[in-house]
């Protein structure tokens, strides 16, 4: 039995051309039988072509497909005409369990994964890197207060769930990996924030949740904690917060004798 795949495919290689699709039957036996990458604008030989899914057609692909030296092997766009469309996903992806019980050791479920490598052998100097990228482009007027937008979202549903034990439930984890080399990383940080644009943002960090603890840390290295407990020291400055709707002043210290 074959099964009809619809593979879209928007390239904004020219402006003003529409976007072409590309659908054809697949062969769950052989899934690279009848099954075309999709159609696209190629700067090369001034025309539109399409490629035949196979290894050698990848990368060729990917430079077809921009006139701008941007590697975008599967691009999916939409336009919304509408001033309430309700909930739309351009490329959803999604697993579900199906079983009484899921124990899958170490293997994971993903709905969606990004990975980016820079491979053995390769000294990486400029330029920026990542494993998955997500971004809100403003370029309209923002005015409402139940307006909420995010370059990248995590989100939980735990509405219909029973929560009883578990290792960490989080709606974003940063997580440094199982292994790594054995040096003091000063440019590696689990949490980056920047902003340099001159727009002043109004917190760093913005916080409104029902919880036990601020913040659960715990140093296996023995190097951001310490345990002198002298009350000695200088006031090194203060770090200004918002609590509970009132501006506080936290200060700190250079450690005491």
């Amino acid at each position: 039995m074959k099964y009809l795949r619809l593979l879209i495919i928007v390239c904004a290689c020219l402006v003003g051309m529409a976007p072409f699709a590309a659908a054809q039957y697949v062969n769950p036996s052989n899934p690279n039988y009848g099954f075309t990458l999709g159609t696209c604008y190629s700067p090369s030989v001034g025309k539109f072509i399409s490629l035949a899914r196979t290894a050698a057609n990848l990368a060729a692909y990917a430079q077809n497909c921009d006139g701008q030296g941007n590697l975008q092997p599967i691009i999916s766009g939409q336009t919304v005409t509408t001033a309430a469309p309700g909930n739309l996903r351009t490329i959803v992806g999604t697993v579900t369990t199906s079983n009484a019980s899921y124990a899958n050791g170490g293997s994971s479920i993903v709905g969606v994964r990004g990975a980016a490598t820079i491979p053995s052998g390769t000294t990486a100097t400029t330029g920026y890197v990542y494993g998955t990228q997500g971004k809100a482009i403003i370029q309209g007027t923002l005015n409402g207060s139940v307006l909420w937008i995010a370059g990248t979202m995590g989100q939980l549903d735990i509405s219909a769930g029973t929560l009883t034990s578990g290792a960490h439930l989080t709606p974003m984890w940063s997580d440094a990996g199982a292994t790594g080399p054995s040096v003091n990383c000063t440019f590696c940080d689990s949490l980056v924030l920047t902003n340099t644009t001159t727009t002043t943002f109004h917190s760093l960090i913005f916080g409104y949740s029902k919880a036990s603890y601020f913040a659960d840390l715990t140093d296996i290295s023995g190097t951001f904690s310490n345990a002198n407990t002298s009350t000695s020291g200088t006031v090194a400055g203060y770090i200004k917060l918002h609590l509970n709707g009132a501006d506080v002043w936290l200060r700190v210290y250079t450690l005491g004798s």
